[in-house]
């Protein structure tokens, strides 16, 4: 075949290629111009053919002069054209026409691929399947397309019968007719395609059919849609024919219903659709699973909810769950969730599945429930039905037997008004206690620090404000801080409501922020002491800030962090030096007894077993942070000031690498680095600033830490507690710190270090007064710098304490 016409239209964009690609057709067939498949652009692109056929189809009318034009050619050459509009025009009943052709010139077939005389006939319902089976096919049989099912036919006289030379053309030949699938089901398709047969007659060879795979009215292009390469899809039409059969289907289907039989069927179906809705949702709704009579798990009749003619009734099942007493609502991310009568709503993907399942029983498919999913999420958000996860903006904490005020103390009964998302597992019973809790944490952290503490924890159990504080708890290991983040787990009451994004996660890894997204708590358990470089995201969630998120393979979303911060290390890990929005967002709480080889293994459940009463001073501390207006309770003093100092690298490497005024060794020495540069720094002598900033350096990289800049490096040195400016010993021109670097071999914390834990041990428990700690007198001349004698160190201007300060 080769065309000689003007073509009309233009040629396919890449858009429309790629459509077409996606329904199932060869996209180098595509490419070719004899197979008629153009685009049409606009109004220009249907007034240009030959006397404008199509010139009717405008915006005005209803109709969009964008689309295809496919053209269909027969056996003598001559061209007919059908057009698919984007936005076709509907006929007086408001069903719209997706095909059009040209009035009283409609073709009855086309000649899409010519295999040579001997070759296969196979004969293809529809205008986009048969093309879809001649780009395939093309080469090894010839393929006569069909507009419809019945589009063959004459009319009149003519009724039933093939123009004669497609008779001509199966002579001899074996015929494959394909029409769509719902040949087994639709008793016209049946009748037409057994008339097909015999007015192909004994001139062929053989007539079969071929079962076109799918259900309800699915064409062959659509089942090829499902397969990614072209090999796939060719390798499916060759495998077609040997399940062809001698008639359109294994079994002729029964003629149409008569009206009162349709109404009695629809009757019938819809009593059996609100009998599946009513029984999953009611038991999804009380937390069980669906039962029959006999007590046994309910196995739905998931086929009430399938079409006619196959696929989902997606509206219907939506909209019955929507209607169901068991409400449904989403999320700005796109979750829809669902309402328990425990009086929560179940923010998970696995909920709306569990709906499905239950519902469509053995129909249940991942595509039908995300086909639900997308069809709920559209709804809901159209409707307003949309949760405000984590932040209800009402003051009430939903426990099981009620909604409490957090204000009033009243407990109210449990309603999806409240738009609740979490839940705190126990019932409220305001005079319930927690004497085991109460005596472990005063033996933790000390009375100075426990209403500090439980103020801060506090925050995730008000739904109406967000979190602008995080609460860290540092000190040695086993001192008790993973217990404490384990009983703040538990009230969380659903570990989907639990996320563990370390601070050094949330500023390397970009897809971290998301699972932030609609958590109660962000529980960051032994942090590592590594160098937090970036703390922006950190910043923005404690800030009230949106924070726009990406989940790994998801859509991009913006939200307001819900989660309070939990952080725990043994280590705390130092910050960047512009570290005041830092400080001033976090509640440090020290854990300064180690209980190594003394842990009681019963203390954590037995602690649990009182949350009901954990739950009340929790409850009461925040009701008191509320009366406050939101003000702060100050964490103790040397608590800050040995947090602000231990999350400042500069007081770190003082700590570790340093004697603030220290004794003067016999031997001094000179160091330098291992990894390069050409800095070096003095020992056993009082420092100039230079060389305090070259062992700094090398300190950092040790620490895997970033170095900084000597102007900064200075300036944070100035504020450390006892620093000074001395005449330097060596150049009596110049001066020096007073900072005694010690010899590389000796770099480590030490019991003088600033956060010292029998320091703060002395401060917080006072009756437990630690041995005094004596400096060792070392020998002579060995090069080990001594300190001098403990003395109580100045007031410390930490950055931590400054910028606290001032919000209280």
């Amino acid at each position: 075949m080769s065309t000689d016409i003007e073509l009309p239209g233009q040629e396919l964009s890449d858009e429309r290629r790629q459509m077409l690609v996606d329904s199932g057709i060869r996209g180098g067939y595509l490419d070719d111009p004899e197979v008629l498949i153009r685009e049409v652009c606009g109004q220009d692109d249907l007034d240009a053919m030959p006397n404008q056929p199509f010139a009717w189809v405008t915006d005005a009318n209803g109709g969009n002069p964008r689309g295809l034009l496919f053209g269909w050619r027969d056996a003598a050459g001559a061209v007919r054209w059908q057009c698919r509009p984007d936005a076709p025009p509907v006929d007086d009943k408001g069903r719209p026409k997706k095909y059009l052709f040209i009035k009283d010139g409609a073709p009855r077939y086309g000649i899409r691929s010519d295999a040579g005389d001997k070759s296969i006939v196979w004969v293809v319902e529809g205008t986009k399947q048969s093309h879809a089976v001649a780009s395939y096919l093309g080469d090894a049989v010839t393929v006569v397309g069909i507009p419809g099912v019945t589009a063959w036919s004459g009319g009149g006289e003519d009724r039933w019968n093939l123009p004669p030379e497609v008779i001509r053309l199966c002579a001899g030949r074996d015929v494959y007719a394909l029409p769509d699938a719902d040949a087994g089901e639709n008793p016209n398709v049946y009748e037409a395609m057994e008339k097909l047969a015999k007015a192909v007659g004994p001139a062929a060879k053989s007539v079969k059919f071929i079962p076109c795979p799918g259900g309800g009215s699915q064409g062959i292009d659509d089942y090829l849609a499902v397969f990614d390469t072209d090999e796939e899809r060719a390798n499916i039409l060759r495998k077609l024919p040997s399940d062809a059969y001698h008639k359109p289907a294994k079994r002729k289907p029964p003629a149409r219903l008569r009206r009162d039989e349709k109404r009695q069927a629809k009757e019938e179906q819809e009593a059996a659709r609100a009998e599946s809705i009513d029984e999953v949702m009611t038991a999804f709704g009380e937390g069980r699973a669906a039962t029959d009579e006999s007590g046994q798990r309910r196995v739905s009749d998931g086929s009430v909810w399938m079409r006619e003619g196959g696929g989902l009734a997606v509206a219907d099942l939506g909209t019955a769950i929507l209607e169901s007493p068991t409400p449904v609502a989403t999320t700005p991310s796109g979750v829809v969730s669902v309402y328990i009568r425990r009086g929560v709503y179940v923010v998970t993907e696995r909920a709306l599945t569990s709906v499905s399942a239950g519902v469509l029983g053995n129909h249940f498919t991942p595509s039908n429930s995300s086909t639900l999913g997308q069809w709920l999420d559209a709804t809901c958000d159209a409707e307003g039905r949309v949760l405000p996860v984590g932040q209800t903006g009402k003051p009430f904490i939903n426990f099981r037997n009620g909604m409490l005020h957090i204000d009033t103390l009243e407990l109210h009964p449990h309603d999806p008004k409240y738009m609740s998302t979490r839940q705190v597992p126990c019932d409220w019973n305001s005079d319930a206690t927690c004497p085991t809790y109460l005596s472990w944490l005063i033996d933790r952290v000390g009375e100075k620090q426990v209403h500090v503490v439980e103020e801060a924890i506090s925050q995730f159990l008000d739904e109406s404000r967000t979190p602008n504080k995080g609460l860290f708890l540092f000190g040695p290991s086993r001192s008790g801080k993973s217990t404490m983040l384990s009983i703040a787990e538990a009230m969380a009451g659903d570990s989907e409501l639990v996320a563990a994004l370390s601070l050094q996660q949330l500023g390397k890894d970009h897809f971290a922020s998301a699972e932030l997204y609609g958590k109660a708590l962000n529980i960051a358990g032994d942090l590592p002491k590594g160098h937090i470089e970036d703390l922006s995201v950190f910043k923005q969630a404690l800030g009230e800030d949106p924070i726009t998120a990406n989940r790994k393979y998801g859509r991009m979303f913006t939200f307001k962090n819900t989660a309070a911060f939990l952080m725990s290390a043994n280590t705390v890990p130092t910050v960047s030096e512009e570290s005041s929005a830092y400080l001033n967002r976090i509640v440090p709480v020290s854990f300064p007894k180690t209980y190594q080889g003394k842990e009681d293994p019963t203390v954590k459940d037995a602690i649990l077993a009182e949350l009901p009463g954990i739950a009340v001073r929790w409850v009461l501390a925040r009701r008191a942070h509320r009366a406050r207006r939101y003000r702060w309770l100050t964490p103790h003093p040397a608590v800050a000031a040995a947090f602000g100092q231990a999350s400042d690298r500069v007081a770190r490497f003082v700590a570790d690498c340093c004697i603030v005024g220290g004794q003067r060794s016999a031997r001094p020495g000179r160091e330098g680095t291992d990894f390069g540069g050409t800095g070096g720094w003095r020992t056993g002598i009082e420092a100039p600033l230079s060389d305090c900033h070259e062992a700094f350096k090398a300190w950092a990289h040790d620490e895997a830490s970033r170095s900084m800049g000597r102007s900064t490096f200075r300036a944070r040195l100035e504020v450390q507690p006892g620093f000074n400016w001395v005449r330097d010993p060596i150049a009596s021109d110049s001066r020096s710190t007073n900072l005694i670097i010690k010899p590389r071999a000796q770099w480590g914390a030490t019991r003088w270090s600033v956060d010292s834990p029998d320091d703060l041990i002395r401060v917080l428990f006072p009756e437990e007064h630690a041995k005094a700690t004596q400096a060792v007198e070392a020998p002579k001349g060995d090069g080990v710098v001594v300190p001098l004698p403990h003395r109580t160190p100045q007031r410390s201007r930490s950055l931590f304490q400054s910028t606290y300060a001032q919000e209280n």
